[in-house]
């Protein structure tokens, strides 16, 4: 299944996480070319995980400072397609919203964006 979003301001999207058990959680997230998405830890704790268990890593941001994301790969779905992806989450995500990234995400879709239609496409390869 193919989805098509029109958006009023940013290229914002839907996207449901799980944990891999019984937690999921339908949250609104702006599309960008990170490398792979990024949360905010309450969606961790929504969703019952140990952000201490993740690995690892630092991601530099638009200021040029790091910040730390403790990475998982979790089920999540587009337009009804699911499947793994890498998921961070940071107690420094500053932004005031969540973010999707590219990796794996990409690859499962052919996404295209249309500025003048502020719309963003998602058609499954």
């Amino acid at each position: 299944m193919n989805l098509k979003a029109n958006t009023s301001r940013s290229f914002l999207l839907k996207l449901k996480v799980k944990n891999g058990l019984n937690s999921k959680l339908l949250l609104t997230a702006v599309l960008d070319t990170l490398s792979y998405s990024i949360f905010k830890t309450s969606v961790a704790e929504i969703l019952d995980l140990d952000i201490g268990k993740g690995s690892k890593e630092f991601v530099k941001i638009g200021d040029g400072s790091f910040i730390e994301v403790f990475v998982f790969k979790l089920p999540v779905s587009i337009a009804e397609e699911e499947f793994e992806a890498k998921v961070g989450f940071s107690h420094g995500l500053g932004v005031g919203f969540h973010i999707i990234g590219r990796q794996d995400i990409f690859h499962k879709f052919r996404v295209c964006f249309d500025e003048s239609e502020k719309s963003v496409e998602f058609i499954v390869k």
